[in-house]
């Protein structure tokens, strides 16, 4: 049988360096959920960074996608061609992510209200979104290069986002689909677009630490984008 990690290694594409630090990021903070875990990753597509990087950690991973190319099954993972809206499994899991999904869901209190349905009773969602007000997008407001931070703009919608939440919201909607958020947290800085983040690779680490202390000086809220922890009520 062909190994899960030579598999992953042909499906990884990121936007850039500072696309897979931020990917980074976030593994980082929800490590220590994924140890002995099964995994439930909505939307995985064909970056698969979580189970790539730490898939032996997990007792099972699940990764589903509507455009992914085929299903796969290895020792401990398999991918499904499908939608969380069509997604069928008896099974519960003790971690569900939606990495990038809220914002290009039909419905997102349908979204979450499904997620949920997935969980163990002590089970955790973590969820990412962008953050519509991160610096790069008010300057971008700023300069007329869009509209509104917080309305998508032709690029968000060619990436299939019909929404932008901020974190306020992100976190009322969870309460009222049945959710009990638990903590969240700002991930990555953009001073400019994503494109042009190699050039200041060498603050890349000060921009992680400035968001991590960034409720204490009140900055978290232009962080790139945010990630939520949150447990059925």
């Amino acid at each position: 049988m062909e190994k899960s990690e030579d598999i992953q290694k042909e499906r990884i594409t990121y936007e850039n360096a500072y696309d897979k630090h931020i990917a980074d990021l976030k593994i980082k903070i929800i490590y220590k959920f994924l140890i002995d875990a099964t995994v439930l990753d909505v939307g995985c597509g064909e970056t698969e960074t979580v189970y790539r990087r730490v898939g032996r950690i997990m007792q099972k991973y699940v990764g589903i996608d509507k455009d992914l190319k085929e299903p796969l099954k290895g020792e401990n993972f398999e991918y499904h061609i499908s939608t969380l809206e069509d997604f069928q499994t008896e099974k519960k899991f003790d971690v569900v992510l939606l990495f990038g999904t809220i914002e290009e869901a039909l419905d997102e209190n349908t979204h979450l209200k499904l997620a949920r349905s997935f969980l163990k009773k002590r089970g955790n969602l973590f969820i990412s979104i962008p953050n519509p007000w991160s610096l790069n997008r008010i300057m971008g407001a700023c300069n007329g290069f869009i509209e509104n931070p917080q309305t998508p703009d032709i690029h968000d919608i060619r990436q299939g986002h019909r929404r932008l939440l901020t974190i306020e919201q992100l976190v009322e909607t969870c309460e009222k689909n049945g959710l009990q958020v638990s903590d969240y947290w700002p991930v990555g800085f953009k001073p400019v677009p994503m494109s042009d983040m190699p050039m200041l690779k060498k603050y890349w680490h000060q921009f992680d630490n400035m968001m991590f202390q960034g409720k204490k000086y009140q900055i978290d809220m232009f962080c790139a984008g945010w990630l939520l922890q949150a447990t059925p009520k």
